[in-house]
């Protein structure tokens, strides 16, 4: 798993040449345009409406569920993410939006979801077989900023991904070492994780890489909501607990005095409370910069505890349950 996540920036870059073999995609007016798409393959889509949805005047709705809203429609965009192509509530959304008319776009390494999109001609983004779909994000991610940027949504996003790629490989040396020491911090632990304004996307792929690399329960919530029931619950000690803080430029400043308050409350009644302060120029290389380094946390975590990080058979179990 360390080896996906080192080589992330390459992935940018050898997304963005996938880019260039796609099916031309028209400029055109949609009412809506939802991003469906489960675990590692969905998350992109929050990631992206966390960065873009002040500048992108379509409503923009990422999806992790089987069934479109009633509002969806032939005037909806609706773009179907699963690494595997066999993800079955991403199936389940891609039947509803054909039997709606919807204009539909498609991302996979194969499966029932490219040989659909053919049989269809719906154009579909090629991902790279044989990975794991949580070490596969920068090819939805790249993909979906392409599929903005060709509808005339997005400005012209390359050269900023390539500055990413860039940025993301100068910083691996010092991400690395402090997504050691938080490890430690955090082994043992129930991590719970805080935003205050960019990051929710980048708090769930951190939880879910906890999750799953690191066999390991883990929350996250988002200031302000957070204050107006769960900081009651901190009435209780937690000392089994360590508070992760993800800092951007880009935070609410309402939000950071609300975490000035509630600061010495979490340190009066958990493990520690670590701050995670981002680098980076824009505000895509500071979310970036924290996806990378909840990444590393994790396998560091994973490392620690002795246990393979790629290894999923309960939910394989699952699956297997589901099909039975």
């Amino acid at each position: 798993m360390k080896a996906y996540v080192e080589d992330f920036p390459n992935q940018i870059l050898n997304a963005l040449q996938r880019c260039d073999e796609q099916t031309e995609i028209h400029p055109k007016t949609f009412n809506c345009i939802i991003i469906a798409g489960m675990g590692g393959s969905g998350i992109c889509g929050m990631i992206f409406n966390d960065l873009y949805k002040n500048n992108i005047t379509c409503p923009v709705i990422p999806l992790q569920n089987y069934d479109l809203p009633a509002f969806v429609n032939h005037e909806s965009l609706v773009i179907l993410c699963s690494y595997s192509g066999n993800t079955e509530e991403t199936l389940s959304v891609f039947q509803q939006a054909i039997e709606r008319q919807s204009y539909c776009i498609a991302m996979c390494s194969g499966g029932i979801l490219a040989k659909r999109a053919k049989e269809l001609q719906i154009p579909c983004y090629s991902m790279p077989t044989g990975q794991p779909p949580r070490a596969s994000i920068a090819y939805p991610f790249v993909f979906i900023c392409d599929i903005f940027t060709k509808l005339g949504l997005l400005k012209d996003a390359y050269a900023e991904l390539k500055n990413l790629s860039i940025f993301l490989k100068s910083e691996t040396t010092e991400l690395k070492s402090l997504a050691f020491d938080i490890a430690k911090t955090c082994l043992h632990s129930l991590p719970i994780l805080y935003g205050f304004g960019l990051t929710e996307g980048v708090l769930i792929r951190c939880r879910q890489q906890i999750n799953e690399n690191s066999k390991m329960l883990c929350w996250h919530h988002m200031f302000p909501e957070m204050n107006h029931n769960e900081l009651v619950g901190w009435a209780e000690q937690q000392p089994h607990s360590v508070v992760l803080a993800f800092h951007t430029a880009f935070d609410v400043t309402r939000n950071i005095k609300r975490f000035e308050f509630c600061k010495p409350i979490f340190e009066s009644r958990c493990k520690a409370v670590l701050n995670l302060y981002a680098k980076g120029h824009t505000a895509l290389e500071q979310s970036f910069y924290l996806i990378l380094l909840g990444d590393w946390i994790s396998c560091y975590l994973a490392d620690l505890k002795a246990i393979d990080p790629t290894e999923v058979k309960v939910i394989d179990g699952l699956k297997a349950f589901l099909n039975s």
